[in-house]
């Protein structure tokens, strides 16, 4: 089987997926009054770090189980509060407690860190997703 080239919507939506939510939001408003159906498409399949946060309490706990806390530590830099207050009631006391640590005590970091870290994540979630071990719920799905 030869291996699989992304294709140009597929590459538009990887780098929606890692960019800051209003700066995607604001690229879609703008790419929305060239190609409203190119939007359609892209928000249908769109899946972004915030999507997390209104996640099956099940789908976080197993991704926080296979994503090394340290990532998370850097993914959720910048991250909504409501987006960290989900992964950290879906963390084990011990665990919670070692992130919170963890994110008192940052030091500065480039954005491109936390991009890979969240990236990270999302392409676990991704590959989880497709080998049926989690269902993601899109924006595109749950609200306007």
């Amino acid at each position: 089987m030869a291996p699989h080239t992304k294709t140009g919507l597929e590459s538009v939506i990887e780098m929606f997926r890692v960019m800051e939510p209003t700066e995607a939001e604001r690229l879609l408003a703008n790419l929305a009054k060239q190609d409203p159906t190119l939007v359609e498409k892209i928000r249908a399949n769109l899946f972004v770090f915030s999507d997390l946060s209104f996640q099956a309490d099940a789908t976080l706990q197993l991704l926080l189980r296979e994503i090394p806390l340290d990532v998370w530590v850097v993914a959720l830099r910048k991250a909504d509060d409501e987006l960290v207050t989900r992964v950290l009631a879906n963390l084990p006391r011990s665990a919670r407690e070692n992130l919170e640590e963890e994110r008192a005590t940052q030091r500065p970091i480039l954005v491109s860190e936390i991009e890979k870290a969240r990236k990270k994540i999302l392409d676990l979630a991704a590959e989880l997703e497709k080998q049926g071990k989690l269902g993601l719920l899109r924006k595109s799905a749950v609200s306007p």
